[in-house]
């Protein structure tokens, strides 16, 4: 008996070991993952001096540009200035967001966060505008692939319209689809918060080329890994809900699944 008890507390004894040696193993990733973190954001913020720096040059010199080759190069500095402030700000958001897991977050801290960037990187004179309720449920997910997809919906309404006057992000409360009478559109089955986000062009303007409504059959954009992180996570592209459509094209028109209270 002896014999098998020594055997069994060694064995016992190589189990803890080994669960030790992996909670050390996460512990020190952790360390590195939070110092990585550090030093993005130490440079995030030196790289946004410098390119404030160069995009206030381009500012005061554009007035001075004699020539079209000149009025070009500038508009073309204003605008690879206002790309790189936007990676920053993305760097230090993402810094921020060092743990990554996914969970319940206030959307109306995310979007405020957005507006700020999209404001650089959407040039002026268009207006950059947020729209949402003051009793806005709070959604589950992972923050930072909401952070992303807003984002590239900012460039996308940048991109594809050439004389973008007002760029609207709303946010509204959405209940599930079987208790909205007359829905025509699948929407979500439990409640959600439906993103929207708006691109209105100056008068005569038209977008670089025809393109669906968002809604339409899902919507063709985004695409790829981070519509497919999305929705595993339980967010489900176009569908009814009104979102606040009647005006200007939908770049991007999304559920994302609220959290739910405790006891539900």
């Amino acid at each position: 008996m002896s014999g098998r008890q020594g055997a069994a507390a060694r064995a016992r004894r190589a189990v803890d070991e080994q669960a030790a040696a992996r909670r050390l193993s996460r512990l020190l990733r952790a360390g590195r993952v939070e110092c990585v973190a550090a030093l993005a954001a130490g440079i995030s913020h030196e790289l946004n001096n410098v390119l404030a720096a160069v995009l206030l040059t381009a500012d005061v010199l554009a007035p001075h540009a004699r020539t079209p080759a000149a009025e070009r190069a500038l508009a073309a500095l204003d605008q690879l200035a206002r790309e790189g402030l936007a990676i920053a700000h993305q760097v230090l958001f993402l810094a921020r967001a060092v743990d990554g897991q996914p969970g319940p977050f206030d959307l109306r801290h995310l979007l405020a966060e957005v507006r700020t960037l999209a404001r650089v990187i959407v040039p002026p004179p268009a207006t950059v505008l947020t729209s949402y309720p003051g009793d806005l449920r709070q959604v589950t997910g992972d923050a930072v692939l909401v952070y992303q997809l807003l984002l590239g919906a900012c460039r996308e309404a940048r991109r594809v319209h050439r004389r973008l006057a007002t760029l609207t992000i709303r946010a509204c409360n959405a209940e599930p689809a079987d208790s909205r009478p007359g829905t025509a559109a699948p929407g979500p089955a439990r409640p959600c918060v439906l993103v929207s986000v708006i691109a209105e062009d100056e008068a005569g303007g038209k977008p670089r080329r025809p393109r669906r409504r968002a809604g339409a059959s899902g919507g063709a954009w985004p695409r790829g890994a981070l519509r497919q992180a999305l929705e595993r996570g339980g967010a489900r592209f176009g569908g009814g809900g009104g979102g606040g459509m009647e005006h200007g094209a939908a770049v991007l028109l999304v559920h994302l699944p609220a959290a739910l209270a405790a006891g539900s």
